[in-house]
Formats: structure tokens, sequence, C-alpha cells
């Protein structure tokens, strides 16, 4: 069993400059732990949204690999802001992988 987690927090301006969202990435890295605990292959891709969309797919399928229980993730703001996107990548790692199961 594979679960991976896309954080979607992304770098905010502020007052000294651009800064990563770091202070929230540390959910998903508690889950992953967690989960590695209980015998699952975990890990995070933080910052997704900021990825080049064909490096974060073929990432994706090379960390699911041949698995057959495999599960995606995404952990991220409350507006909402990364759901179509998301979406979209789930789609098309289904179009490889139909046996994706989707964590929101």
């Amino acid at each position: 069993m594979r679960l991976l987690i896309l954080s979607d927090l992304e770098s905010r301006n502020t007052r000294i400059g651009k800064m990563g969202n770091n202070s929230r990435l540390a959910g998903p890295l508690w889950i992953c732990e967690l989960s590695r605990k209980h015998g699952v292959i975990a890990d995070t891709i933080d910052y997704f949204r900021s990825w080049d969309r064909l490096l974060l797919v073929e990432s994706i399928l090379k960390f699911f690999q041949d698995d057959d229980q495999i599960y995606l993730a995404t952990s991220g703001s409350v507006d909402d802001s990364n759901t179509i996107y998301f979406k979209e990548i789930c789609e098309e790692i289904r179009q490889t992988k139909p046996n994706l199961k989707v964590i929101l």
C-alpha cells in the first residue's frame, strides 16, 4: 500500500518578501509518519502547484510503481484553491492507474 500526499501550500508575499507557508506542512508529514508505522509506504510532495505538471505526474507514477493499493491525497487551504487542479491530476493518473483511490 502506498500513500502520497500533495500539499498545496503556496509561498505568500509578506513584508519581508516571499515566504513558504511552512508552518502548516506538519499535518501531512505527521500523517505520513503515522502511516509508515502501520506499514504503508508514504510520502509527501510539498508545494505541488509550483511543480511542472509533467514532472509532477511522472513523479507520482514513479512513486506508485506497480502497487495495487494506491492512495493520492491533498492537504491544503480551506479556501479550496487547489481542488480543480488536484482533480485534473487525479484524472490524469487514473488513465494509467485506474485503481487509484483519492483522499480529500
